[in-house]
């Protein structure tokens, strides 16, 4: 396995409950193929507040581990993209763009959760 650092939209217009599930979902790609996905954005945000400061603590964060693991950056675009997916660290060993494969793409569109994961109940 390799560690993969899981880029995805998490302020998209679709909201961010929907931003959540499609990050899970993303996770669950990566895992099929064999790799160790870390999300940092779902991740450092239960506990780092999402101002300003809270939002550069966050991203340092990330870049820590991803220098720690020198780790493969994974964009998944399905959303389209923000300017927090490209930041990328001085060790990343490659950055890669990727979509959602159907089978995935069509579980997210359809409302699905991941097996497992927590599933929001309130809007955010």
């Amino acid at each position: 396995m390799i560690p993969i650092m899981i880029e995805s939209p998490y302020s998209a217009a679709c909201g961010r409950a929907e931003c959540i599930r499609y990050a899970l979902w993303c996770c669950v790609d990566s895992e099929r193929r064999g790799e160790a996905p870390m999300a940092s954005h779902l991740f450092f945000t239960q506990f780092i507040p999402e101002d300003k400061d809270g939002r550069e603590r966050g991203l340092a964060c990330r870049d820590v581990w991803a220098r720690a693991a020198c780790a493969v950056v994974v964009r998944y675009v399905d959303l389209g993209t923000t300017l927090g997916m490209f930041r990328d660290v001085d060790c990343t060993a490659r950055v890669e763009t990727r979509m959602l494969p159907d089978d995935l793409r069509d579980r997210w569109q359809s409302g699905e959760w991941p097996q497992g994961s927590c599933r929001l109940r309130v809007p955010l």
